[in-house]
């Protein structure tokens, strides 16, 4: 009798969950996609939704015995797609009413403000930087301890990111914002890309009657979660060809690694704003407000925003300059 061989752990870690990106396949089951290739160049290819927005062992935690270095990816990621995966269903059907609290709250915005290549590697950085005594006994007021080894380095970066995505009370505040999709005419398709969403600059801070979330769950469905009801009318007064045409701006210009379309026509404009804007970084906020500076290769510049005010029909409301509201 042969005994089956243990099976492998995945090595392409995705960054976007793949049932996201499943929503622009076309007829072939594959989605159009302009991606940054090994290599450094941008090509344009119709690509399966497992085989792009990924990187090679990206939550791997170095140093841990093999049948543990993969923790992350599968204790934790591939149980978080696929409970978020049921709840884009039912946002995807324009169904938010039936979304439970914890669906909401497992909903994959979360784990896209932290779960990017430039992001990990950037919080990586940061924890390393704790190796450093003075800047333990600055921010925590630890006193000289023993030098903790790679692996101990490792683990916390990883624990940093799982405590950041499942953050209860920034979920509390999800809970606590008015949630709806629009849908939208099949004339303006959406596109999506590694930063597939418009937020305001302080997207750490959900809850604040400034902040917003504006993400494409297919291309013709937008999901909102806005500071209150008088935020979404400001939305429904804006023309949906202007709506999506600025969301598109800033999908496409924040992108770093991939932006996936529906047009054919639709390449040449992504070919020419494609990673044109600074982008949004939990990484580096936290660097910023511990006084680290990142690597080069690890940061990714924050947007500035400041404030204004919008008038609609039932309040005036303060909100962040954006491309998506300008």
């Amino acid at each position: 009798m042969t005994q089956s061989k243990p099976q492998q752990p995945p090595r392409d870690h995705h960054f976007i969950a793949q049932f996201l990106l499943g929503a622009w396949r076309r007829a072939d089951r594959k989605v159009p996609c302009y991606r940054r290739c090994a290599d450094g160049r941008l090509r344009e290819k119709d690509l399966s939704p497992k085989s792009f927005g990924f990187e090679e062992w990206l939550y791997e935690t170095t140093g841990l015995p093999p049948q543990h270095d993969q923790q992350m990816e599968q204790k934790f990621f591939e149980p978080l797609d696929t409970r978020a995966s049921r709840a884009h269903r039912l946002l995807v059907g324009g169904r938010t009413r039936d979304l439970t609290d914890e669906m909401t709250q497992d909903w994959i915005i979360m784990s896209i403000w932290f779960r990017s290549p430039l992001d990990v590697r950037g919080l990586r950085e940061i924890v390393k930087a704790f190796a450093d005594p003075e800047l333990r006994r600055r921010h925590f007021g630890m006193e000289e301890t023993d030098e903790l080894p790679d692996v101990a380095y490792h683990q916390l970066q990883m624990e940093a990111t799982r405590r950041g995505i499942d953050d209860a009370e920034r979920g509390q505040a999800v809970l606590g914002m008015r949630l709806c999709t629009l849908g939208l005419d099949e004339a303006y398709p959406l596109m999506v890309s590694d930063w597939p969403m418009e937020t305001a600059k302080d997207l750490p801070f959900l809850g604040d009657p400034g902040s917003y979330i504006l993400m494409p769950v297919s291309p013709h469905r937008l999901f909102v979660a806005a500071p209150s009801d008088a935020f979404v009318h400001v939305l429904l007064e804006i023309p949906q060809a202007e709506l999506v045409a600025r969301l598109n701006m800033a999908i496409v210009a924040q992108a770093r690694h991939f932006v996936g379309y529906s047009r054919d026509e639709d390449l040449s404009f992504i070919k020419a704003h494609f990673a044109s804007r600074p982008g949004m970084s939990m990484a580096q906020n936290l660097a910023d407000a511990l006084g680290i500076k990142l690597p080069d290769e690890a940061r990714r510049s924050r947007a500035i925003a400041r404030p204004r005010r919008v008038r609609c029909r039932r309040s005036v409301i303060d909100i962040h300059k954006s491309p998506i509201l300008l």
